[in-house]
């Protein structure tokens, strides 16, 4: 129904301007279709700004995604050094078999969780005194980063609600 109306609008400019010649400067035709235009440029400033926070939220989850899936690696793959002489301590920190969002949330907080009590053996295999806070935060990011990313679908979803309905 908006978009219906809005495409509406867009003809009525459009009409507006191939027949200019036709309506007298500063008459009433002329100043509704200068209002026509004012509102959609109003219109199509507010959707790219949407737009536009849209990329930007899936380039920052993409970031966010990439850091925490360098931090799970970095530290699976010193758990796997530290099992050879602390058994199963490899299997406290499985790397998710998919990387869907949830998958590596999940394993985010778990290898948060675990890694605590195992803190100093991580530094002896040469990870810096504050791993464990920068994993914990890239965990934070990336939830951050997906909600952000399940807000902008709702919006979406709610913008899109009233064409979907059946008249």
């Amino acid at each position: 129904r908006q978009t219906r109306q809005y495409e509406m609008l867009v003809r009525v400019r459009a009409f507006g301007k191939a027949h200019q010649d036709r309506f007298a400067e500063g008459g009433e035709g002329s100043r509704a279709f200068t209002t026509v235009g004012a509102a959609l440029a109003e219109v199509d400033a507010f959707n790219g700004g949407k737009q536009t926070a849209r990329r930007e939220s899936r380039q920052t989850k993409r970031g966010a995604k990439h850091v925490l899936t360098a931090q799970l690696r970095r530290v699976a793959h010193s758990a796997r050094v530290i099992a050879k002489t602390v058994p199963d301590a490899d299997a406290k920190f499985p790397l998710p078999t998919r990387q869907s969002d949830t998958a590596l949330l999940q394993a985010g907080l778990l290898f948060v969780k675990e890694v605590g009590p195992m803190k100093d053996a991580f530094m002896r295999c040469g990870l810096p005194p504050t791993f464990a806070e920068e994993l914990q935060q890239a965990v934070a990011v990336f939830e951050q980063a997906g909600a952000e990313g399940l807000r902008d679908a709702l919006d979406l979803i709610i913008t899109r609600a009233p064409d979907l309905a059946v008249d």
